[in-house]
């Protein structure tokens, strides 16, 4: 089983916290192909969303009707999260780029899981994660991103003794490290774009404007 462009925009959506801000929705709306961990079924069809896809052991699913739709991959390890799984599945399908809807709140420890699954995979996917407060990119080098003037931009380092360039903020930062572990939040975009440069995993936080 492979993706082509036609599949694309692809969508994983998690049994975390529902959606319920217009970017998370314009992501389901747009996609080509919606792929759904089992856990975050239920979900996905009380907002009247279908997957193609649905990922995991098929335990966590209230009524297996709704799916009939769906191709089922049984993913049964039980040592790994449905999302670590289901990212698994996609590197291995050869996928390049991914939104992740539905895979943050709720829990605290899978919030954390969820970055930290951010920054371990990014590398193989260009991957978004788009809650119901912020989109959040893990960026190793270079990137530019598409924002609104006065929105608020923060920086997290994976390792703070990562060197970071930044164009297009408030708070400009020029191949250098952050002094504070805070440092690098609420920063404030000056333009409608903003770029960053770095030489080690940074998670780029993008809050909603308001």
């Amino acid at each position: 089983m492979q993706f082509s462009p036609i599949d694309e925009p692809i969508v994983l959506f998690g049994n975390g916290q529902p959606p319920v801000h217009p970017n998370e929705f314009l992501r389901l709306n747009k996609a080509g192909t919606i792929l759904c961990t089992d856990g975050g079924a239920d979900k996905l069809h009380k907002l009247e969303f279908k997957a193609d896809y649905i990922l995991g052991d098929m335990d966590s699913i209230t009524d297996m009707d709704n799916w009939m739709h769906a191709e089922k991959i049984i993913l049964e390890d039980q040592s790994r999260t449905d999302l670590e799984k289901s990212l698994t599945w996609c590197v291995e399908r050869g996928i390049k780029q991914l939104s992740l809807v539905g895979c943050s709140g709720y829990r605290d420890d899978h919030h954390q899981m969820s970055f930290l699954l951010l920054s371990i995979f990014s590398d193989q996917i260009q991957m978004e994660m788009v809650t119901n407060l912020s989109t959040i990119y893990c960026v190793h080098g270079s990137r530019n991103f598409e924002c609104t003037p006065d929105q608020i931009i923060s920086l997290i380092p994976k390792d703070y003794l990562t060197k970071i360039k930044t164009t297009g903020l408030q708070y400009p930062l020029n191949n250098e490290n952050l002094q504070y572990d805070s440092q690098g939040i609420s920063n404030i975009a000056t333009e409608s774009r903003f770029s960053i440069q770095t030489n080690g995993p940074v998670w780029v936080i993008l809050n909603h404007p308001e």
